[in-house]
């Protein structure tokens, strides 16, 4: 049995690296992930699944010269570099929020019967009020158009999907579910689009798909 280590691919040169790094430093504040260097003119882009090749925007961070050489001397495990990305970009995906703790109203959208893939042309009168708790905890109010509240809690599991647990109570009746969301951005003109999509993940007979829209003013993508 051959047991010579695999060698690693060879480094090739990362394109639009000018463009990348300063991307990479603005998604770590500045700041090493993993310790309190801010020594940034020496940090170096560390491809977290080890495949030099692999210059996706996800697979890269930037780190400080001796948090990067952990990972390089193996001392450190490949998966704290993923679960430390992960985290930063379910973060910078909280942040089409504008700011942690900020309270943002939305449109609602029915999703169209025959696919329930695309928005129906108009709202459908509901309104929702979105705010973020913490990077992992967003309440959500939805006051439906005919004069009914629902709320509930999202949590994210991934930076673009989560699930939805919400209830609504009145004197007569209560109602409580679950939905699956998924957080997606567009950008078009200088314009940026929240969305959060919601589906069914209880009664699907009773509920069909919405979507809550938001635009806003906006250079570039976060």
């Amino acid at each position: 049995m051959n047991n010579t280590p695999k060698k690693k691919p060879k480094r090739t040169s990362i394109p639009q690296e000018r463009i990348l790094r300063p991307r990479l430093q603005k998604e770590i504040g500045s700041r090493c992930p993993f310790c309190p260097s801010e020594d940034i003119s020496h940090f170096e882009i560390h491809h977290i699944d080890e495949d030099r090749t692999n210059h996706i925007y996800e697979n890269l961070l930037l780190l400080c010269k001796h948090c990067h050489s952990k990972f390089t001397k193996r001392e450190w495990d490949l998966r704290k570099g993923r679960e430390k990305k992960d985290e930063i970009l379910k973060i910078r995906n909280l942040r089409l929020l504008e700011s942690l703790g900020g309270s943002f109203d939305y449109t609602c959208y029915n999703m169209k019967s025959e696919n329930g893939r695309l928005r129906e042309e108009i709202g459908n009168g509901s309104a929702a009020s979105i705010k973020v708790v913490d990077p992992y905890n967003i309440q959500i109010t939805l006051k439906q158009s005919d004069g009914r509240i629902w709320k509930g809690e999202l949590f994210l599991k991934t930076r673009n999907y989560g699930e939805l647990f919400f209830i609504y109570e009145n004197n007569t009746e209560l109602e409580v579910g679950r939905k699956e969301c998924f957080l997606r951005q567009i950008f078009l003109s200088g314009s940026r689009e929240d969305q959060f999509y919601f589906k069914p993940l209880t009664d699907m007979h009773a509920y069909t798909g919405e979507l809550l829209t938001r635009t806003t003013v906006s250079s570039e993508p976060y």
